[in-house]
């Protein structure tokens, strides 16, 4: 670790630990460079630079990247008195990117706690996961849905998204959102509309059961990735209703489309095919419904007609091989 000592180069030129390479000594550095510099180490060695000279005491307090997750930690009582104290001291207004990653069991109350107390209204960049929820679902604070900064959000939460009334990601350039159950229609209506700058979506094994219809029309769209595997054990939708939910997407310039699922909801490619210039098609067997897969396979083909790069599985040309011989 640097230690902060003064130093000099040696008769052979070499650098002294704790000299810059223009001769700056480590102590002599600008508050807001040892706060970057801080802030770019894990949490706990962040901690420990606090005795590493006078000018470093209490820097770690100020820095802007907070990372937290369980996996570090012997046990789960731990981990929350870790973050507890890291909590009760740190200068949370500084913060501009944060990721949380744990379990939260019967917890519910007190990681709503660290959402509203880590997410301050300036944050850049949000990455959230979380397992092994109980009934009570997590509650965001209001204010990062009216975010102007936030560039970056990804959630993964096996729960019910809680959406607030007012949606508005101006800055928002790349949303991933893992196991997510989306609440309404209108509500993800809001959530969509509300990011008129996204231009990378992934959608992971999302749950969609309490949607008929929703339109993602975001026009810098350029990159969507869908992944829905079925699952056998917790998957909430109706075998007799494959495609419980109709996504229309609205992109003049989408590049790329992935799509890697068993057929769970209907997708629609509402844009501007000739954009479209990477495609992926992995459809899985077996489907409930051989000609709903021909169909789902063709009219996204269709879409992506002009591509110039193209992957399809082998099923998915099967069914599409099987819809073509019946309509011609």
């Amino acid at each position: 670790m640097v230690t902060g000592m003064d130093a000099k180069c040696n008769k052979n030129g070499k650098q002294h630990e704790g000299e810059t390479n223009s001769g700056t000594k480590l102590r002599d550095l600008p508050n807001e460079i040892l706060q970057e510099v801080i802030s770019n180490l894990p949490i706990k060695e962040a901690i420990q630079t606090d005795v590493i000279s006078k000018k470093w005491r209490n820097q770690w307090k100020h820095i802007s990247k907070v990372r937290l997750a369980e996996k570090g930690h012997r046990e789960k009582k731990e981990f929350i008195d870790f973050v507890e104290k890291l909590l009760a001291v740190l200068n949370t207004s500084c913060i501009k990117i944060f990721s949380l990653a744990c379990d939260v069991c019967e917890d519910t109350p007190i990681v709503n706690g660290w959402l509203s107390g880590f997410i301050n209204p300036t944050i850049q960049e949000l990455s959230l996961e979380f397992g092994n929820l109980d009934e009570e679902p997590l509650v965001f604070p209001d204010y990062l849905f009216s975010s102007k900064d936030l560039t970056h959000f990804h959630l993964s939460m096996p729960h019910l998204f809680m959406l607030p009334p007012f949606i508005s990601f101006p800055s928002l350039t790349t949303m991933s959102l893992r196991e997510v159950m989306f609440p309404d229609s209108f509500s993800t209506q809001r959530l969509f509309n509300g990011c008129p700058s996204l231009t990378q979506l992934t959608l992971i094994d999302c749950k969609w059961t309490n949607i008929e219809t929703v339109q993602i029309a975001c026009p810098s769209l350029q990159i969507l990735t869908i992944r829905e595997w079925e699952d056998d054990e917790n998957d909430l939708i109706d075998d007799n209703d494959p495609t419980s939910c109709r996504i229309v997407i609205t992109s003049s310039n989408l590049k790329t489309f992935s799509y890697d699922g068993d057929l769970l909801n209907d997708y629609v490619l509402d844009c501007n095919t000739s954009s479209i210039t990477n495609g992926a098609v992995e459809v899985h067997p077996p489907p409930s419904d051989g000609t709903d897969a021909g169909l789902f396979v063709l009219r996204i083909l269709k879409a992506l007609s002009n591509v110039e790069r193209l992957s399809i599985s082998d099923f998915a040309t099967e069914v599409w091989s099987h819809i073509t011989s019946l309509l011609y």
